[in-house]
């Protein structure tokens, strides 16, 4: 059984990126601008086509990653996700939380991304956004 992914596709993949900085009641994430430039900085080092998405409600999250999720990633290696956000146990939080379950389950289902790494980072406190 092969242990490592086959990495010689035509492209990398694309490296969905989503920050959520400014939240309800005027709280802001400070310093959160400075981790994207850097997270996108070393994915196109990696050759990633890296999108950025700045301060997602929830339907918009769940909308980017079921779009990226179910795009045809036959000629990718494979793809990465990264949210930046508040969270709950297992919620992410734009201005309402959403599962993480429900945005991971687009990339899980892709048959294009079948024997391919899905990688998601996220970054995010598990604690109270008050």
């Amino acid at each position: 059984m092969n242990k490592e992914y086959e990495m010689n596709h035509e492209n990398r993949g694309f490296a969905l990126v989503i920050n959520n900085k400014h939240f309800p009641g005027d709280e802001i994430r400070h310093g959160s601008e400075k981790d994207v430039e850097s997270i996108k900085k070393a994915l196109k080092s990696l050759e990633f086509n890296v999108q950025v998405y700045q301060d997602c409600e929830s339907f918009r999250m769940l909308d980017l990653m079921n779009l990226y999720g179910s795009m045809n990633h036959e000629d990718n290696d494979c793809s990465v996700c990264v949210i930046m956000s508040h969270s709950s146990k297992d919620n992410i939080i734009g201005v309402e939380t959403c599962e993480i379950e429900k945005l991971t389950k687009s990339f899980k289902e892709n048959p294009s991304l079948r024997g391919k790494p899905k990688i998601f980072f996220i970054q995010a406190c598990r604690g109270s956004v008050a």
